[in-house]
């Protein structure tokens, strides 16, 4: 896991090929695969920071996989590769699929903090992209964003900033997109690019 991370700063595209590869073949061990979900969540992040759907599809598969054999029933978990999946079938072309996707998964991810902000980043992302009514009326409030700015890490918030601020332009509350973006830059500047933070501000 530390290995995709340090080499999704570098944006060493072989090295997180060769990490990720390695983390599947421990999620092939009975003993190791409960464990190897975080791992391979991570894989599956840097993967997607270099543009290897591929690779992240091939992780994905495997995480939930585990994920339903080990827990059985819907669960947060589930939820969050259900809507990480739809992340990477947006990166691949695949709307119609991402929307599928982030539509099973939302409800079972319910209001954690940290896999509610992958769910509605994936769910704008899908709805943006369609221009889907539904997946877009999971636009947080701003207010809320701004709590978590003050409240929260900010480079969690970044990349839902970062979105939601074009949804604010369209509907012409250009003050309040520009605040947004400020705020998403600022977070991007101040830490690691970490979910995708500086791509996708």
């Amino acid at each position: 896991q530390t290995t995709c991370r340090l080499c999704e700063l570098q944006g060493d595209v072989e090295c997180i090929r060769a990490a990720a590869g390695h983390i599947l073949a421990i999620g092939e061990h009975p003993g190791e695969a409960n464990f190897n979900i975080n791992g391979l969540t991570e894989a599956v992040t840097a993967a997607l920071s270099v543009g290897e759907t591929n690779v992240a599809r091939r992780a994905l598969s495997r995480a939930l996989e585990i994920c339903v054999a080990f827990n059985g029933t819907p669960s947060h978990e589930h939820g969050n590769l259900l809507v990480t999946s739809a992340i990477e079938r947006v990166l691949s072309g695949a709307f119609e699929e991402a929307r599928s996707l982030a539509l099973r998964g939302l409800p079972m991810v319910g209001d954690v903090s940290l896999t509610r902000y992958s769910a509605l980043l994936a769910a704008l992302a899908v709805g943006s992209a369609l221009d889907d009514r539904e997946l877009l009326a999971y636009e947080p409030d701003a207010a809320r964003i701004e709590l978590a700015f003050k409240t929260g890490l900010p480079f969690i918030y970044g990349p839902l900033a970062a979105l939601c601020a074009p949804l604010l332009a369209a509907r012409g509350e250009h003050a309040a997109a520009s605040h947004l973006l400020r705020n998403a830059v600022r977070a991007a500047s101040a830490a690691l690019p970490l979910s995708g933070s500086f791509p996708l501000v």
